[in-house]
């Protein structure tokens, strides 16, 4: 209990890692949202995005895919946001 334990090297080679990403807005035509960065996310292996707003104002999403969030959050607002990857595409 307690213990640090090492990854699992028995898991198939083909599971990877979420994919983590953030938004960085540019102009906040709501006035809600704020500008920097807003929200931190991740895309999982099947393909879904989960989200957090960044404090003060906070919440969590869960998308089906990119592109759903995508369409809610930034091609809704054009010029506004850019998401930006932390991680590497495989």
């Amino acid at each position: 209990m307690g213990q640090i334990v090492e990854q699992d090297k028995s898991q198939s080679e083909d599971s990877k890692p979420p994919r983590r990403f953030y938004l960085q807005r540019y102009k906040d035509q709501t006035g809600v949202s704020r500008t920097g960065r807003v929200l931190e996310g991740a895309v999982f292996q099947d393909g879904r995005v989960v989200t957090q707003w960044r404090p003060p104002l906070t919440s969590m999403g869960i998308y089906n895919s990119l592109a759903e969030f995508k369409a809610i959050h930034i091609d809704c607002h054009p010029s506004c946001s850019d998401i930006v990857w932390l991680d590497k595409q495989e």
